[in-house]
């Protein structure tokens, strides 16, 4: 599962080419490869970007929920892309009683999240600050258990990557690019 920012700022115009095509589609996956958006990937409405995923052979989820024989997934479009992007509450299944997961890039989606009793929301965004003294602006605008790490508020887990990339300035202070393995027991 990618949970977004998978170009940086206009970076998909100059790296959305057969190369990193081809390194997309040597991921793999018992079942399927799933992403969402980010704030720094081009909107949801650019058919380039839909093309691309598809073309990658990565299931794209914007505002949309996937029923699969083990868990309910939703993935949900970028707030910063789109103001208007569907609520919650409005993309959910509720005759499906499966755990159900949450993309979302923004960790300010945790709690919504929390308001419609998902089991595990998995979020990026912050980079965890990506340096020195950011990471702490970074911690106190999202909150101890929104900026970075593993939390759980109630039925809710929640899982904030600081991802492998950057933004913009390419460096990492205090913080490390991190590939998250979950192992899920249905």
């Amino acid at each position: 599962m990618l949970a977004g920012d998978t170009f940086d700022d206009g970076a998909f115009e100059n790296k959305g080419n057969s190369e990193t095509l081809n390194q997309l589609k040597r991921l793999t996956s018992k079942f399927k490869v799933f992403a969402i958006l980010g704030n720094h990937d081009p909107a949801s409405q650019d058919t380039k970007i839909r093309e691309f995923f598809k073309k990658s052979h990565i299931h794209l989820l914007i505002d949309d929920d996937l029923n699969t024989k083990h868990f309910y997934l939703i993935g949900r479009d970028d707030i910063s892309n789109n103001p208007n992007r569907k609520s919650l509450d409005s993309i959910i299944n509720k005759n499906i009683h499966k755990p159900t997961i949450v993309l979302d890039h923004n960790p300010s989606g945790i709690q919504e999240a929390m308001q419609n009793n998902i089991d595990l929301i998995l979020c990026g965004h912050t980079h965890r600050g990506q340096f020195f003294p950011a990471n702490i602006f970074t911690e106190l605008a999202y909150g101890k258990e929104s900026y970075y790490g593993y939390a759980k508020r109630g039925n809710t887990q929640s899982i904030v990557s600081s991802g492998c990339g950057y933004f913009q300035i390419p460096m990492r202070i205090a913080t490390s690019s991190e590939i998250v393995m979950i192992h899920i027991n249905a």
